[in-house]
């Protein structure tokens, strides 16, 4: 049982109200038994635990319960909660509650050597951790512990699932009864961090909800859709092509955290229109693939070299996301043409810098052209100055990358609009 000093209840004035959770609210108090999010059926072959169908009020409820056992713990207000799990009802809960604590997520890698999970840890002076216990032969929980002794400012480890070893707080055993919690919170706003080659970058998280505005003009989701991602939720693309775009629409989100074949064709089998967002590597196989209606989002880094897209398909809408590392992400319909399908298009990018005054600049493409897109070093939106990208590609000019309260909601309207 988890029980340490307890939180302030009281709602300051000045209270910035949970992004996250307020839209998981607004779906469950009008669509309460609609699933919000499926985990794949083969879910307890790799972690132990039975895969969740979780309506928009269990996801609800779920994330207060855990939010209330997070206040719990005592940690200073907007201190820094590790995520170190596959995509799924336990991550997605876990993201809500931490931001719903008045504290901020930090996503950590499953792939990463032991080495690398401690300086990540460190660098970001992570204060706990939520961890799955076993994530088919890997065991996170475990390696968590083992280093925890040298963490001196690591203070608590928490986990999902069994195996979990000894000194690891096991949440599911945490109290089951209503949420405490007042959910506004003052002081500064619960951000999130995630690792480049360079570091770590920190974002608002309306920062991160911008990143998805180009996307969601792109798709234009409903409420009824699906999003399928067979991404990894622990960076900057994963998390704004799956998990937030599926929020902010109000569509159902069903991760395929450990890629199979046939969970992810039983997830493609039920009716609904899906939206897929995949690796670009894999475009030749999903191509053929029944998405009932929906798109094929095909994400690529774009660092390095891009392979040619394949022809846009007249009856599909094939969208294109080039990760510009964890600062931006640049979205395009390749129906209209995209620049990474032309001679002067990203395969001729060679680099991207954010400037002193929040522009992001990006190198091996001459200047011709502007377009505004949300950076996460600037409270604003920047400037992108670079060839080609003004028209295929499309970013949120009108909109200010910081969102709380009647811009957020401004936001989530227009971007529920019908298309033109």
């Amino acid at each position: 049982m988890i029980a340490t000093a307890k939180r302030s209840l009281e709602v300051p004035a000045n209270a910035v109200r949970p992004v996250l959770r307020a839209l998981v609210a607004e779906r469950a108090a009008t669509e309460p038994e609609e699933i919000a999010l499926r985990d794949p059926a083969d879910r307890a072959s790799w972690s132990g635990r039975a895969p969740a169908a979780l309506t928009w009020r269990d996801l609800l409820e779920r994330a207060d319960r855990l939010a209330s056992a997070l206040a719990r713990l005592g940690l200073e207000p907007g201190a820094r909660i590790g995520l170190l799990g596959p995509a799924g009802s336990d991550f997605t809960a876990a993201l809500i509650a931490v931001e719903s604590a008045g504290l901020g997520a930090c996503l950590l890698s499953l792939t990463s050597e032991p080495d690398e999970l401690r300086h990540a840890l460190e660098h970001a002076d992570l204060r706990a951790v939520l961890v799955q216990g076993r994530v088919g032969e890997l065991r996170p929980a475990a390696t968590l512990a083992d280093l925890a002794p040298a963490l001196f400012r690591l203070r608590f480890i928490a986990g999902f699932g069994p195996g979990l070893p000894d000194g690891v707080l096991d949440l599911d055993a945490a109290p089951t009864g209503p949420s405490r919690l007042p959910f506004g919170f003052g002081g500064p706003a619960p951000s999130l961090v995630t690792f480049a080659a360079g570091g770590a970058v920190l974002r608002s998280l309306p920062s991160l909800v911008a990143a998805c505005a180009p996307l969601l003009h792109a798709l234009r989701p409903s409420a009824g859709d699906r999003i399928v991602s067979c991404l990894a939720a622990d960076d900057l693309k994963g998390l704004a092509t799956g998990l937030l775009p599926a929020l902010l629409a109000g569509a159902s989100f069903e991760p395929i955290p450990v890629f199979s074949a046939a969970a992810l064709a039983e997830a493609l089998a039920r009716p609904g229109r899906v939206h897929l967002v995949a690796p670009a590597w894999a475009e030749k196989a999903l191509r053929p693939v029944d998405l009932h209606g929906g798109s094929l989002v095909l994400v690529r880094d774009a660092a390095g070299a891009l392979p040619s897209p394949e022809p846009a398909l007249a009856s599909r809408a094939i969208i294109d996301v080039a990760a510009l590392g964890e600062v931006a992400l640049l979205t395009g319909d390749r129906r209209t043409g995209i620049p990474a399908a032309s001679p002067a298009g990203l395969d001729k990018l060679s680099g991207w810098e954010v400037q002193s005054d929040g522009s992001l600049r990006l190198a091996g493409l001459a200047a011709a052209g502007a377009a505004a897109l949300p950076t996460p070093a600037s409270r604003r939106l920047g400037t992108i100055v670079a060839a080609g990208l003004g028209g295929p590609f499309s970013w949120p000019p009108r909109f200010s990358a910081e969102r709380d309260g009647a811009r957020l909601a401004t936001l989530v309207d227009r971007l529920r609009e019908p298309s033109p």
